[in-house]
């Protein structure tokens, strides 16, 4: 790689779904955005139980979102198709996120 840049990035996210049909649409929506900067959902879940959380917020999903480069990271959270997603689905179907982590890789 020819720099920082270059390298894959993901980030991995808890949220609280309360509507699953509306995240669902959302889901299915932004797949042709993810998939044209080249990202992918490597991990996604249902969490059973939370132990702790900032805020004693209620989480019940857990994902992980790899982009090939934080330049492509950048540019789909700028990207309007996603940005009027997320507010016609994820915001009123996910009242709590969590971003718990950003990585840079090393290797694909």
């Amino acid at each position: 790689m020819d720099s920082e840049k270059d390298a894959p990035v993901e980030n991995l996210v808890a949220i609280q779904v309360e509507d699953a049909a509306a995240y669902g649409e959302y889901r299915r929506q932004l797949a042709p955005v993810l998939d044209a900067y080249g990202a992918e959902m490597r991990f996604e879940g249902r969490i059973s139980e939370v132990l702790s959380s900032p805020g004693e917020a209620r989480l019940n999903r857990i994902f992980l979102l790899r982009f090939p480069s934080a330049v492509a990271a950048r540019d789909f959270s700028e990207d309007e198709r996603y940005l009027q997603l997320r507010d016609r689905y994820f915001t009123p179907s996910v009242p709590n996120t969590i971003f718990l982590g950003h990585y840079r890789l090393d290797s694909p």
